[in-house]
């Protein structure tokens, strides 16, 4: 029943079969602002334009959470902002400068505190 009606709407000229397909055009000409890609009806003399990621270093950082300041005598920057190294996440203590794993290797332990990952080396206590 479908079908038949269907069929005489197209007989009729009021559904075309483009419409009930639902075929839609990709592509604008270019006065269409949100298309990237354009060009006439002759299917000739089309342009892409390439979007912009211009972004800046030191909004990413910021956006990111680092900041750019100093740190009081005695500390130093941790966490340098892999966008702008003058950014960086916060001031630790100078002595909290060593990954867990750095001490380790240089067959130290790390300090029971820390300061945002970052540990002091302290020497391995042998029993006497």
């Amino acid at each position: 029943m479908i079908k038949l009606i269907t069929a005489i709407f197209l007989a009729l000229g009021i559904i075309t079969s483009e419409s009930f397909a639902g075929v839609r055009s990709i592509v604008s000409d270019s006065s269409s602002s949100d298309v990237a890609v354009s060009g006439n009806s002759n299917g000739n003399d089309y342009t892409y334009e390439e979007p912009s990621y211009d972004l800046d270093p030191a909004v990413q950082c910021q956006n990111s959470g680092f900041a750019r300041r100093g740190c009081p005598t005695g500390y130093r920057p941790i966490g340098e902002c892999p966008y702008d190294s003058s950014y960086y996440a916060g001031c630790c203590l100078a002595k909290y400068q060593y990954l867990a794993e750095d001490c380790i290797a240089a067959h130290m332990k790390p300090s029971a505190d820390n300061c945002m990952g970052y540990y002091a080396c302290e020497q391995i206590e042998t029993p006497q």
